[in-house]
């Protein structure tokens, strides 16, 4: 037998988290501030969303914000200064976030998180990975003047790039002793 979401939380009886619960079963929100302190709402009654169908939030997710806040430096510094950029992510995104023109304290802590034993340990990468970010940065060396860098001037470009991969070099060593299994 089948059910929906909807039908799963009335035939369970789900009253938890009422703010995404409601919102599934296509309830509206609470017109009246005594309402809304009924329906255990967390936060203060709003009364401009009184009456309108309710919305399942958002979640705050490295995705979500650049989504929406587009692929710049300040969308990057956020994601980084609030610790919301999985390892992975931070990774796979060299490219976007060097290209972005963060300030060069942004690259230090990302410099700083991609070569940390203990990071690189619980990331659980295989050093390919390593190696797959590493021909970005090659990539991005060779072909600099085609490359719509922010605002990082050329002589810093080399001297950034070079950063990354002596970084990218610990970080290969680290994954390959201590993320692949020996046979």
């Amino acid at each position: 037998h089948h059910f929906t979401l909807k039908q799963l939380i009335r035939k369970l009886h789900v009253s938890e988290s009422p703010n995404i619960v409601m919102p599934i079963l296509g309830k509206k929100y609470p017109g009246t501030q005594e309402e809304f302190y009924r329906s255990k709402l967390p936060g203060h009654w709003d009364e401009n969303e009184a009456g309108k169908r309710m919305k399942i939030p958002t979640p705050y997710t490295w995705e979500t914000q650049l989504s929406a806040n587009g692929n710049n430096s300040k969308t990057w510094k956020d994601l980084i200064m609030s610790r919301k950029l999985p390892y992975m992510a931070m990774l796979r995104n060299l490219r976007n976030i060097i290209l972005s023109g963060v300030k060069d304290y942004i690259h230090k802590i990302v410099q700083k998180k991609l070569c940390s034993v203990e990071d690189v340990k619980r990331s659980k990468q295989f050093p390919f990975r390593f190696l797959s970010a590493y021909a970005v940065l090659d990539e991005l060396e060779t072909n600099k003047e085609s490359i719509a860098w922010s605002t990082t001037p050329n002589f810093e470009q080399d001297n950034l790039i070079s950063q990354y991969k002596s970084c990218l070099d610990k970080a290969v060593q680290i994954s390959a002793r201590n993320n692949v299994k020996p046979l």
